[in-house]
């Protein structure tokens, strides 16, 4: 995503933050550590978007997790689904939206903040939670989601 929106012409109007967390399963360490600090960043963030875990589960859907806190940002997304073949997966967010993963920090700063999720989630760190099980075809389309939600955002 970041090579795509760095390539001449391709620069959205809005700037873009790109972040790596690590410690999600420890207590969101990362993305708290990031959150407490934006002071420190140059640029107003007005939004976080977070990817996890695409790849596994139903390879025609993915889900939006923080959508219903997010209506807006729910109809990018679901546009942006509807253009590479997937359908925004049902509202999960009463399972899987408070402390879900890296969004929720920012969330609780008053920033809008949702996450994508395709993946089978009763496999996640478990032993049938390889490589072999992940799908190809629905990581590219929901990397393309995303990408196209992160471009409308910024646009």
């Amino acid at each position: 995503m970041a090579r795509l929106f760095s390539l001449p012409g391709n620069q959205p109007r809005r700037s873009i933050l790109f972040a790596f967390f690590d410690a999600e399963e420890w207590g969101l360490a990362g993305s708290h550590a990031l959150a407490g600090r934006l002071s420190e960043i140059t640029s107003r963030v007005t939004a976080v978007m977070n990817v996890d875990s695409l790849g596994g589960g139903d390879p025609g859907s993915i889900f939006l997790v923080g959508g219903s806190h997010q209506p807006a940002l729910k109809r990018l997304a679901a546009a942006a689904a509807s253009m590479t073949g997937l359908r925004l997966g049902r509202d999960i967010d009463a399972y899987a939206f408070d402390y879900g993963s890296d969004y929720y920090p920012f969330h609780l700063a008053g920033i809008t903040a949702a996450g994508f999720f395709a993946a089978d989630y009763r496999s996640l760190h478990t032993p049938a939670d390889t490589i072999e099980a992940l799908n190809p075809g629905g990581i590219l389309a929901a990397a393309r989601t995303a990408a196209l939600t992160v471009w409308a955002m910024a646009n």
